[in-house]
């Protein structure tokens, strides 16, 4: 019985120690046995050796004198030795010369002719041949045939050995049945205690220590195990609830999870790393056209126009050996395929989702044909408006080229007329004549304005680092003001790098219409500007006559003047330069009056410009 199928360890110590107690005595009795039959047949070649040898020297003289009759009484001595059953003497030229066989044998069959000079052994018989030699001459040889009875003395010793090793054995089992006692029986007791842990789930059972060597270690060791095993299983215990509740959140949240896909306005396809699709909900299912049992467990590149499948397996792991949330195919037209087979343009965005069974990818679709369609058709009608913008810029200069030649050759007509009848035209006339003059000039501005305004934001404006104080200051000299009107800065204007010309442009505006609309011949305008995070809130202010509120909006139209422009010169386009020229660089412009006293415009510009932020912001 292997010893792994017996369940007791006092039976396993018992059985065990007999084991190596057997094999031991058969290690050494076949030692033995062997060391014996080795010594008994070197006793016996010794012996017969020697036998031979005292026979070769007592019949030398025999074969010297050739006297067979006393070899034969030689040989006849051997009677006496049982053990040696026959006997030969060759002489020198190997003839028989004389030969004798024990009686209980009768006649031996002896070889005609000695053999080769060795000991040799045939069944239960030792065979010896050994030259006589007399004064270094050979005188023939000597043959002996002894009853080498090797079998019963091997039996003989084996009764012996055996007969000894069961006395060991005896005495070996005694010693081991009362020796393993000592060694069993605390183990016994470990074992039933770990038997009783184990059926009641009691660990605040103990062992008993009842030795100091390392069996009572061993009891130690199992008694702390206990209090280890005990706390590591209250705390396994709270674990396994704290894991039990953490699994039934996560189960509501992947229930909640599948919910919010359900319910998302996207298509949402969730795939794992070979690419199988593991869910889709049924926006997924309108665009694509499947049912939802055609897509689950399939290749995500059923989904693919033909010319992308190739490569799409390599791009799946890329985004797998660096999961993290993207867009995909940036700055890339994307396709996919319905199963119809036709294709529509997508968006797809990326999201990398751990779920129970591993790492997924959360694809969210949007089919973007109409707005690629609406892209489309925005890009024509950019393309439309800005021919519309180049004929109108082409227009507004071959207006203002075509009609300013023959309004200057009107004007000039007009002063060669009153240089020539100085002094004898009629007070009407004369009138005439300037009223006609000025409104050439207000043409001139007028043309000057629109060709301003038909370039806004489409010439390139070079950025310069200006002072505002010393540019206001210059721009409200070019607006030629009463000598009582009066400029009063700020005390935190700034210095700004921006695009100069479009700056001062709007600001010459502002200054020039603050001056042409006033009601008096003096008054005070006032410049100021306000840090507003990246940009500056600059304004205007002035102490005439005010716009009424509901005129705020109109002022900005192109052509708009609140007073006759008999009454007033103007060409209407100011303000309406000023607004484009704000709106296109980014910011805006608002005014604020009662109506009654004063007008404050302000308006709002960048801090700091570069060669970037005007692409940005010029519209």
């Amino acid at each position: 019985m292997p010893l792994r199928r017996i369940h007791s360890i006092r039976q396993k110590l018992f059985i065990g120690a007999g084991l190596i107690c057997v094999v031991g005595l058969l290690v050494a009795s076949t030692l033995l046995v062997t060391y014996e039959m080795r010594s008994y047949r070197s006793g016996w070649e010794n012996d017969l050796q020697t036998q031979a040898r005292l026979l070769g020297q007592t019949s030398a003289p025999a074969l010297l004198f050739h006297d067979q009759k006393y070899a034969r009484e030689n040989l006849a001595a051997l009677r006496l030795k049982p053990l040696i059953a026959a006997a030969a003497i060759y002489d020198a030229q190997g003839q028989l010369f004389a030969q004798y066989a024990h009686p209980s044998i009768g006649d031996a069959v002896l070889p005609q002719r000695p053999g080769r000079e060795q000991i040799e052994v045939a069944g239960q018989q030792m065979m010896l041949f050994q030259p006589i030699i007399e004064n270094n001459e050979r005188l023939g040889t000597i043959y002996l045939i002894g009853n080498y009875e090797w079998l019963g003395r091997l039996k003989n010793f084996l009764m012996i050995v055996l007969l000894v090793s069961g006395c060991a054995l005896l005495v070996s089992a005694a010693l081991v049945w009362g020796l393993q006692k000592s060694i069993t029986q605390p183990v016994l007791g470990l074992a039933e205690v770990a038997r009783r842990v184990m059926e009641q789930r009691n660990f605040s059972l103990r062992a008993e220590k009842t030795t100091a060597d390392e069996v009572g270690y061993l009891v130690d060791a199992f008694n702390d195990m206990l209090v280890e095993i005990g706390h590591s299983t209250q705390a396994l215990e709270q674990s396994n609830q704290d894991l039990a509740l953490a699994l039934a959140g996560r189960r509501q949240l992947q229930e909640r999870f599948q919910r919010v896909v359900e319910s998302a306005p996207s298509a949402m396809v969730m795939i794992d790393r070979a690419g199988l699709i593991e869910m889709v909900n049924v926006q997924a299912e309108r665009i694509f056209g499947y049912q939802r049992a055609e897509l689950l467990g399939k290749k995500m590149e059923i989904l693919l126009p033909e010319r992308y499948r190739a490569v799409h397996p390599g791009l799946r792991t890329s985004f797998f050996t660096d999961p993290a949330p993207r867009a995909m195919g940036v700055g890339r037209d994307l396709f996919a395929r319905r199963k119809d087979g036709s294709e529509f343009p997508v968006e797809i965005g990326l999201n990398p989702i751990e779920m129970e069974e591993g790492l997924m990818v959360l694809s969210a679709i949007v089919d973007i044909s109409e707005r690629v369609r609406s892209a489309n058709r925005l890009a024509e009608h950019a393309r439309e408006l800005e021919r519309s913008n180049k004929d109108l810029d082409t227009f507004a200069y071959v207006a203002s080229h075509d009609l300013k030649s023959p309004l200057r050759g009107i004007n000039q007509l007009a002063n060669w007329i009153a240089e020539d009848m100085q002094g004898s035209l009629p007070p009407q006339v004369e009138k005439h004549l300037q009223l006609m003059r000025s409104r050439i000039t207000r043409m001139e501005r007028l043309l000057d304005d629109l060709l301003s305004y038909s370039r806004v934001g489409r010439v390139e404006n070079k950025i310069g680092v200006i002072n505002v104080a010393d540019t206001v200051r210059d721009l409200f000299a070019l607006a030629t003001p009463p000598p009582g009107f009066k400029l009063q800065l700020g005390d935190d204007l700034p210095v700004l790098t921006t695009p100069v010309a479009p700056f001062e442009q709007v600001v010459r505006n502002l200054l020039a219409n603050a001056v042409k609309h006033h009601d008096k011949q003096e008054g005070t305008i006032e410049f100021s500007a306000q840090r507003n995070g990246t940009r500056y809130l600059f304004s205007v202010r002035d102490d005439g006559p005010g716009i009424p509120p509901e005129f705020h909006q109109r002022i900005f139209n192109m052509f708009q003047t609140l007073k006759p422009r008999d009454e007033r010169e103007g060409s209407g386009m100011g303000l309406a330069l000023v607004k484009k020229v704000v709106e296109n660089y980014g910011g805006v412009v608002v005014v604020e009056s009662d109506g009654v006293l004063g007008t404050l415009f302000r308006f709002s510009w960048l801090a700091q410009w570069d060669d970037q932020s005007i692409k940005g912001a010029v519209k």
